[in-house]
């Protein structure tokens, strides 16, 4: 298993961070990882994401949860649980006007161990995510 993580106060609330997160032309915008995001950012809705992480592979998620203002899920992987990676994006009102963000990634599965050894360290890409969120969301 491996994870990656991080967080941000940030002065808005909890309804425009989620709306944020969920408005796919805004990635670009506010992730300076992401090259493009496309698909459809409701329940069962599939994504196709472009990283500069990765700039040659198209990572294609589905949105497994999604309840407004609070929690979002993409999940993808391999058949029979061999792999799955898990995003998580949490949205907590802490009162009107500041809310806290919060995305967790874990990759579990049989192959797991195997697999996440040729994934780098995405500590400092959850990092700028969670800054650059917290900067656009707060600049309008």
């Amino acid at each position: 298993m491996k994870e990656f993580r991080a967080r941000a106060i940030i002065n808005a609330p909890a309804a425009a961070v989620f709306q944020t997160i969920t408005n796919l032309e805004a990635y670009p915008k506010f992730d300076p990882n992401c090259i493009k995001i496309d698909g459809v950012m409701e329940l069962n809705g599939r994504l196709k994401i472009q990283s500069k992480l990765s700039p040659n592979r198209i990572f294609d998620v589905t949105v497994s949860e999604f309840k407004p203002n609070e929690k979002m899920v993409w999940e993808s992987g391999l058949p029979l649980n061999l792999f799955k990676g898990r995003r998580t994006f949490l949205v907590t009102a802490k009162d009107d006007q500041t809310s806290e963000f919060e995305m967790v990634e874990v990759f579990t599965g049989l192959l797991a161990n195997l697999i996440c050894k040729s994934i780098p360290d995405m500590n400092e890409a959850f990092s700028d995510f969670a800054k650059g969120l917290k900067r656009f969301i707060e600049a309008r």
